[in-house]
This record gives C-alpha cells, structure tokens and sequence, in this order.
C-alpha cells in the first residue's frame, strides 16, 4: 500500500511541479522584495537579508506546495453530477484497500504545510494557531470541493488532515526542542 501512497504523491508532484514552479518563484521574489522595504525602512542591518532570503525560499516551497495540494484536490478531478456531504466521523474508516489509502494520503498531505509555516513564522509555533490553520485549510478545500462538485465533503477528510497537521506540528516542536538542548 505505500508504494501506490508514494506513486501517487511522485505522479501529482511531478504533474503540478511546472505550473507551481512558476508560482514559487513569485512568491520568492515578491518576499525579497518585501524584504528589501522592510531592511530600508529598519536600517541596514546585514541578518535582514539572511533572513528574508531563508524566508524567500520557505515562501517559495509553500507556494508550490500550495499549487501541488490545489492540483491534487481540486484540478485532478472531474465535476460530479451531484454534491455529496458525510458529516459522519470515520466513516472511511474500513478495511477496504482504498480507503486507508486515502487516509494516509489525507494525513500526509498537511505534514509539509505545519513544517513550512513552523519555519516560516513564530504564531505557527503555537499549537492552537497550527491546527486551527490546518483546520481551516482543509475545511476551504471541503467546501470548494463540495461547491465546485470537485470532490465530496467528508469529515473524516478535515480530522485526518488536521492530524497530519499536528504530526508536522510535532516534528517540528522535537527538533526544535532537541536542537536548543544541544545548543546548551
């Protein structure tokens, strides 16, 4: 079953890599220059640019990263005859082959998104902000599917990738933590 969860994540990757390159290159360009005005307006101080440059290239990852999640939720798929909602929680929870697939694709798909945004700002430090970011990013996605007819809205879709969400989270939180340990 993992090797068809990591065909699956290469094949959207590579298919949504070119467009969402473009789109990351924006992004990193539009936070340097963010970062320029920001260093004019604070005085030259060379750790501006170290940081807006490592923030630059944060920016750019969660951007094609945004456009990967994008491709895979919504531009993959073909409009459905009707909209479909299950507000029932584990619901998708059987012993089926593609069920726990999916489940696992679910939880794995926000990991990188609690990753980036740990490294990209302090408020995503907080596990509160964090999850309820994921929380509220999946729920777009749920509804946009629903909406568009692009998906169904499934419950179990917002509780798995918010617990992806907290493993990104948490990864992030025992490095973090294991790092200063070293330092001191």
């Amino acid at each position: 079953m993992f090797q068809i969860i990591k065909h699956d994540m290469l094949k959207y990757f590579y298919l949504y890599f070119g467009k969402g390159s473009i789109f990351a290159l924006f992004a990193f360009f539009l936070t340097l220059i963010f970062g320029k005005f920001y260093k004019k307006h604070q005085g030259e101080n060379f750790d501006y640019n170290i940081v807006f440059f490592k923030k630059a290239v944060i920016m750019a990852i969660l951007s094609l990263y945004v456009y990967v999640v994008i491709g895979i939720t919504l531009l993959s798929r073909e409009i459905h005859s009707e909209m479909y909602i299950n507000l029932q929680l584990f619901y998708s929870f059987d012993k089926s082959l593609v069920a726990p697939k999916y489940l696992y694709e679910n939880i794995i798909m926000l990991i990188p998104l609690a990753i980036l945004l740990y490294m990209l700002a302090a408020p995503f430090r907080n596990i509160v902000i964090s999850l309820l970011t994921g929380f509220f990013f999946s729920l777009t996605i749920e509804c946009v599917q629903l909406v568009t007819r692009l998906g169904s809205f499934m419950v179990d879709d917002i509780w798995t990738n918010t617990l992806g969400m907290f493993i990104g989270f948490t990864i992030c939180w025992l490095v973090s933590t294991i790092w200063r340990t070293i330092k001191k």
